[in-house]
């Protein structure tokens, strides 16, 4: 365990829970005002679609850094997702 701790690889996954959880935090503060505004399933799809979009980016991603904004951008519709659907069931 320390010998990942000495080279990294615990403090760049970290980073990147780090971001994917700041993303959450701040889909759930901006979005839930345009859920109404535009409509439940219009937003579901949307929020799907930019979640697909950037799942699909970070599989096939090389560069660390853009991984990371990437989680961000992931972070952001899968805090809507939930929301969303807990309405419809």
């Amino acid at each position: 365990l320390y010998f990942l701790i000495l080279t990294g690889i615990i403090g760049s996954f970290n980073l990147i829970f780090i971001f994917y959880y700041l993303g959450s935090f701040l889909g759930a503060l901006i979005f839930f005002i345009f859920i109404d505004r535009i409509g439940r399933k219009l937003f579901l799809i949307i929020s799907m679609l930019i979640y697909s979009a950037t799942m699909l980016g970070i599989f096939f991603n090389y560069n660390y850094t853009f991984m990371v904004i990437l989680f961000l951008l992931n972070g952001i519709p899968y805090s809507c997702i939930p929301i969303i659907t807990i309405t419809y069931i």
